[in-house]
Parts: structure tokens; sequence; C-alpha cells
């Protein structure tokens, strides 16, 4: 990140100014905060009440909350910034594009900044009302004390509201950029964002117990203290909610996003190493890549839950995504797997006749190809005369089914002549 103080949050900025470690500044800010009142409580007179808890009792909250905030505000900034640079190997751009675009996600507006910092004066002020407290001998310089330490907690608090809404949003936007992801990326690179979410709920959960220590049952019936209460916790559930949110969003649209592409195009693979395989070529469609066999039975990868279908992945070389996957080798019996990392499990063939004779069936088939269910959304699944690739021109989604060879002719080249003559072709009588 740029070192000019402008790039960061107004404490942040602060801060960096100082040169001085978070942790230092915050000590600095409370030892301040000490001294101040000793100071005023010494200019009243009245230093022994400082051996009383009662007088500790009315000053605490703004001598742990002043600090706190501080503190707080520089977690969540760290804690934002790696989730910010989470994004560099989602996005599907270059470092010096992304670069740019975390240097916008991550600049402050310091306007909105000061505006916030001066609404929390105001309800300081309002919510305080300087004018009741005791002015005269003996109370005036305590009386000044209160009148900071209130503005500046307000200040600070409703400051880290802008902050914290603003950061939220700011990750949102990203989180909107094309990623480059798919149904099984590694959720680890997201692990940033969450934790950043998880600081926004730990942060102002902790601000929030810690003033309520310092509130009387008198002070917390006030309507002033209930708005600012129901302010505070409105901000540390929105900030999680939405931070989260956009987290759910981005790995929901990656899993649409390959689940739309697997549903609605067909495939096709050719062994580029042998003859007269590696003849054929593009034609209508592409070849999508190439396919590998073991004791001539080809290598075929089915996604979870979406359950797309590639022929290229090579997951025997370089392991399945997110570590354990089953492997199906034909044996001629069907069996199941033991857990979800059995990596041999047998499988037989059934034929399809048992299903086509089926297909009129109501209580599988919610209309003609498309089966009946409602997990993961109501009647999704299609059978495989219903396999259809959504842009192939001129070929209907039962030909992949009824007349394959006439597919295939006409999706690629290289094929030469070849019958299209079947021993048995199903027919939807």
């Amino acid at each position: 990140m740029a070192q000019d103080p402008r790039a960061y949050p107004l404490v942040e900025a602060l801060i960096r100014r100082s040169r001085l470690p978070w942790y230092w500044v915050t000590a600095l800010v409370t030892a301040g905060l000490v001294l101040l009142l000793t100071l005023a409580v010494s200019l009243d007179g009245a230093i022994a009440n400082m051996l009383e808890w009662e007088f500790w009792f009315n000053y605490l909250d703004g001598l742990l909350l002043i600090p706190y905030t501080v503190m707080v505000s520089s977690f969540m900034w760290r804690l934002r910034i790696k989730a910010i640079q989470a994004f560099r190997p989602l996005l599907a751009i270059d470092d010096d594009a992304f670069d740019r675009l975390a240097a916008k996600a991550s600049a402050p507006n310091r306007r909105w900044e000061w505006v916030f910092v001066l609404i929390g004066v105001g309800f300081a002020v309002a919510m305080g009302q300087p004018w009741s407290l005791a002015w005269g001998a003996g109370s005036l310089w305590q009386s000044v004390y209160l009148v900071i330490a209130g503005t500046l907690m307000n200040g600070l608090l409703f400051w880290l509201v802008y902050d914290t809404l603003a950061g939220t949003a700011r990750i949102a936007r990203l989180s909107r950029q094309a990623m480059k992801i798919d149904i099984l990326f590694n959720t680890e690179l997201l692990m940033p964002i969450a934790r950043w979410s998880l600081g926004i709920a730990i942060g102002w959960v902790g601000g929030i117990s810690l003033s309520l220590v310092f509130q009387t049952q008198e002070s917390l019936l006030k309507g002033s203290t209930i708005t600012l209460y129901a302010i505070l916790v409105g901000v540390t559930v929105l900030g999680f909610l939405l931070s989260m949110w956009s987290t759910r969003n981005t790995i929901a649209r990656a899993k649409r996003r390959e689940l739309t592409r697997a549903h609605e195009n067909l495939y096709s693979y050719t062994d580029y190493d042998s003859s007269p395989s590696d003849n054929v070529g593009d034609g209508h469609e592409d070849i999508d890549g190439d396919v590998e066999f073991e004791f001539f039975h080809p290598y075929i990868y089915v996604k979870a839950e979406g359950h797309a279908v590639y022929g290229d992945l090579r997951w025997e070389n370089n392991g399945f995504p997110g570590g354990d996957g089953i492997v199906y080798r034909y044996t001629g019996q069907a069996e199941e797997p033991e857990n979800g990392n059995d990596r041999n499990v047998g499988y037989a063939l059934v034929n399809i006749d048992e299903l086509w004779a089926k297909r009129h069936d109501s209580d599988i088939f919610y209309e003609f190809s498309i089966f009946k269910g409602d997990d993961w959304g109501n009647n999704k699944a299609n059978a495989p005369w219903g396999w259809d690739d959504k842009d192939d021109g001129d070929v209907s989604a039962e030909q992949f089914f009824i007349d394959p060879a006439y597919l295939v002719a006409y999706y690629h080249d290289g094929l030469g002549d070849f019958s299209h003559d079947y021993i048995v072709q199903f027919q939807n009588e």
C-alpha cells in the first residue's frame, strides 16, 4: 500500500504520522487521558476523590472506549487490507490493474470521514447536554474534561461507524468483479475476507460490551442511550452480514457460472496420441481437450454438487480440488464408497432401456426428459435425451441420445465417411 497518509483512514493516518506502532499510540492516548483527568481534578482541588471507586466509575467509559476505538480501528484496517489483497489471485485482471483497483478500494473519503466525526460531536452535545453540567467551583475543570472526552469519544465512534460501513461496501464491490474461480476453487483463499467479517463483529461487540459496564439502569432507559445502542447493534449486524453476504455471493456466482456453462454445453474430447482420434478436429463445435485412458477406460471428471462433467482436468495427476474425492473403476459390480475419499469404488453398467421405458412415468419425470425433484431447486436434472448444447445450431436436444451419429458428424471434421445406421435406435413414440 502507498505510504501517503492520505491513503489511510483518518485514525490510521494519525497513527502513521506519529511513526509509532499502534499499541504505543493506544498506550499514549490512554496515558494522556489519565493525565488530563488528573490535571482537571487537581485544578478543582478534588484530588482525594480519585481514591474512590465511584469517581472512576463516572470517568472510565471515556478512558477505556477512546483507546479501544483507536486500537480496534487499526485492527480492522489491517484485516481489511488482507481481505482486499485476498482478491489478487481471484480477479481476472493483471497485477497492475489489481494494484489500481486495490488502491481505490482502500482509499478513504476524507470529507465523509469528517462529516461523521462532526455528526458524532453533535450527538455528544445533544446526549451529554454540557450546559446541564456543574460548572461551579470544585467541578469546573472536571466538567471541561467530560465535554472533551465525550466529544472525542462520540466523534471517534461515529467515524468508526462510517469506516466500517464504507469498508464493507468497498469489499462488496470487489467481490462483484469478474472472478477466475470455478465451483471447486480453494475456499481458503477467501479466509482473509471471512476473518475481516468476524473482526468487525468482534470489534463492535467488544466495544458495546465494554460501554455497558459503565451504564446505570437509569441511563440505559434514556432515549438517547437507546438510540445510540440501536445504532451500534445495527452497525455490528449490518457490517458482519453484508461482508459475509458478499463472500457468499462470490461463491454462489462461481457455482452458477460453472453450472450454467456445464449444463448448457456438450464438451468434446479426443485422444491426441492415437489414430484416428487425432484426426478429428473442430467443425461447428470445438474440440475441448485431450482425453487420457486407464486400461482403455477414459478418465472422466465429475465435479461435486453440480455434477458438471469434463474430460481433461487431470485430477489423477494434480489431486482432487479440496484434497478429497472418489475414484470409480469398472468392475461389473456396483459398490458404495466407504467415505468421501474412497479411491477404489467399483461400478457396473445398466442398460439405458430401463430408464427409457419409464420416460413417461410422472412419478419420475416432471415432463419429458426432466426429472422430478426439489433438491437445490425444482426439477433441475435432465435425462440423457434432454442433454442439449444451447448454442450448437441445427441440432435438437434429443439427437444427442437418439441420433448421436448425426450430432458427431455435425460437430466435428476429420471423421471421414461412416454409417449412420443403428443396430438399436431409440424412438420417442
